[in-house]
């Protein structure tokens, strides 16, 4: 065990080297203020970065600078912190989807009718002017 907080010496080197990428990250805004999706995707995106420094590390090289897979680790590592924080303080907001107009539900059907046309899939019938009609006289949610 180590002095700090009677972590394990790994535990707290890591921890150490958090603390240190935070800190040279402090002038960026403030990460408690992004959404779970958007860490998640940052995190998903460092994921890869250490994929690739694996990808790119060479063992066969007189030089094994392993820097930067530990750089990236820790970079997850920081990523998958402000997660468990945000998670963990209740900070999780359930963003509703935004759903679509009527005049959303329109152009979209107006648009595959044309490109079923075009390709001679299909012509416009009965059944796709009951489908508009429907959507016309559909009622918007609030």
């Amino acid at each position: 065990m180590n002095k700090n907080h009677g972590l394990r010496p790994e535990l707290s080197d890591f921890v150490e080297a958090m603390e240190a990428k935070l800190e040279k990250n402090d002038h960026k805004p403030d990460w408690e203020q992004e959404s779970l999706d958007y860490l998640k995707d940052r995190l998903m995106d460092e994921v890869q970065e250490l994929s690739d420094a694996f990808d790119n590390f060479s063992f066969s090289s007189v030089y094994h600078d392993n820097r930067n897979i530990a750089d990236e680790a820790v970079d997850v590592a920081n990523f998958a912190m402000m997660i468990y924080s945000k998670v963990k303080k209740g900070k999780m907001k359930k963003v509703k989807p935004p759903q679509p107009t009527r005049n959303d539900m329109l152009d979209c059907f107006d648009g595959m009718c044309l490109f079923l046309t075009i390709h001679g899939w299909a012509k416009r019938d009965e059944r796709a002017v009951a489908i508009r009609k429907l959507i016309v006289e559909a009622k918007e949610k609030p």
